[in-house]
């Protein structure tokens, strides 16, 4: 009983909070739709399916440049985020994939123009360049990942070449990772609604809302199983194959590692973007003379609510990344796989199924409980958790792995690998909860009335 429980219980909510819901509510609408009339909506949807490909596809290699550029130098150059600058510099870096896409986009509305998001080839310029900055920093997360993979005699014989020549070197041992990296951002991407909504874009997330919503439910539900359908083989095909422990991950301090003189020029133009970011937000935020007492008010309940969210958002967000690296543990890839799709596919659905499904026959006194925000919360963290969860696995020595086969598979989970994981999952966990805290789809779908939300606010 107990080995079955411990084989259940990471599917718990992934089952609860998405595939149970789902399947409610597609038989709902396949019940109540006809399927001539949904196929045809389907095919006057293929321009906007067409569209949102192309753009997710240039917003993730443009990421993916930009990102491998960034984690080019920081391995192989040192520089300013090696040294003491590093503590302004990286949060100056991640400043641009922290911040909430709504106050972004409002900032930068506000002070240039209800127009300046739509500018461009085909209306589409400011989505790729929002798109593109925001999930840059996580392409630098995943590529820095190499450096911790190369092996410490080929590290250092990379050291001791001139500067230009083990730059091209890196770039070379990176090919194989940008491709992953791109393939992984456009997966991320493809679902993405709220920044191309600010610069009046339509994508496949808002066509599907809007068929869920209008009553052509059925329509609506084609065209999500088309995207996982496109996205679930992808997804597969990243997933990591017979090795999963020992691989070697190790770190080295940045002596020996040469000076670029065009290095300092590139963080430069980086952090253009998060200094521009931090003076609009400071133009559009500073209050009036008249105004101070009213904006301070509202700052320190704004700041309390914060707080209070805080707190749901990381519990949240350690609850799904330790279900996932517990499967992760065990090996078990499709459960891995199930865990990562929800986080693929339009958040509108995964909140539409679960207000129809387990809103409408909850007791009352659950409403003022972000019980069903809470479950799609940590059904949306899946990709973020289940690379967690493989990558503290791949940290584990094979030896110590090995050993613990001797002992009972429970004790070996909790008491030799999870303290050798946490490196990894704490920092999963709080950005996790970054996450959360900026996430607007699912609040405004689920969130009981009077809520605290950062990112609404």
């Amino acid at each position: 009983m107990r080995r079955l429980l411990s084989w259940i219980w990471p599917l718990l909510p992934l089952l609860c909070g998405f595939y149970i819901p789902v399947f409610i509510a597609v038989l709902d609408d396949v019940a109540l739709g006809s399927i001539e009339v949904a196929f045809s909506s389907v095919v006057t949807s293929i321009p906007v399916i067409i569209s949102t490909v192309i753009l997710a596809i240039s917003a993730a290699f443009l990421a993916t440049l930009i990102g491998a550029v960034d984690a080019l130098l920081i391995s192989g150059v040192r520089g300013v985020t090696s040294g003491r600058l590093r503590f302004l510099w990286v949060p100056l870096l991640i400043l641009t994939f922290t911040t909430p896409p709504a106050a972004v986009a409002s900032a930068i509305q506000s002070t240039f123009g209800s127009s300046f998001l739509v500018a461009g080839v085909r209306d589409e310029f400011g989505a790729l360049i929002l798109l593109s900055l925001r999930w840059a920093p996580v392409a630098l997360a995943i590529l820095l990942g190499l450096s911790l993979t190369i092996p410490r005699e080929q590290e250092w014989a990379l050291r001791l070449l001139p500067p230009v020549k083990a730059l091209k070197v890196r770039w070379q041992l990176q090919r194989n990772w940008r491709r992953a990296c791109m393939l992984l951002l456009f997966l991320l991407m493809l679902p993405a609604a709220e920044i191309p909504s600010y610069a009046g874009i339509e994508t496949i997330s808002r066509r599907v809302m809007a068929r869920l919503t209008v009553g052509d439910g059925l329509s609506g539900w084609i065209l999500s199983a088309g995207l996982a359908g496109i996205v679930g083989p992808l997804l597969a095909w990243l997933m990591p194959g017979n090795q999963w422990w020992g691989r070697g991950l190790k770190t080295l301090s940045p002596a020996g590692l040469p000076t670029w003189k065009f290095a300092s020029g590139w963080w430069i133009l980086r952090v253009v973007p998060a200094i521009s970011l931090i003076l609009i937000l400071i133009y559009t935020a500073w209050p009036r003379a008249s105004e101070v007492e009213l904006a301070k008010s509202e700052f320190l309940s704004a700041l309390w609510d914060g707080i209070i969210e805080i707190q749901r958002a990381l519990l949240v967000s350690v609850l799904s990344v330790l279900c996932c690296w517990r499967l992760a543990v065990a090996k078990r890839k499709w459960a891995l796989w199930a865990w990562c799709l929800p986080t693929f596919l339009p958040a509108s659905l995964l909140g539409l199924s679960l207000a129809s499904t387990w809103g409408v026959h909850a007791p009352v006194f659950l409403d003022r409980i972000p019980w069903l925000l809470s479950l799609a919360h940590i059904v949306q963290l899946g990709a973020l958790s289940a690379l967690a969860g493989i990558l503290a696995v791949s940290m584990i020595p094979e030896e110590e792995a090995n050993a613990a086969r001797f002992v009972k598979p429970e004790i070996a989970c909790w008491r030799i690998f999870l303290p050798r994981s946490l490196p990894v999952l704490i920092p999963a966990s709080i950005m996790g909860a970054i996450l959360i805290l900026g996430e607007v789809e699912s609040t405004l779908l689920l969130a009981p009335p009077g809520h605290p939300s950062p990112a609404l606010e």
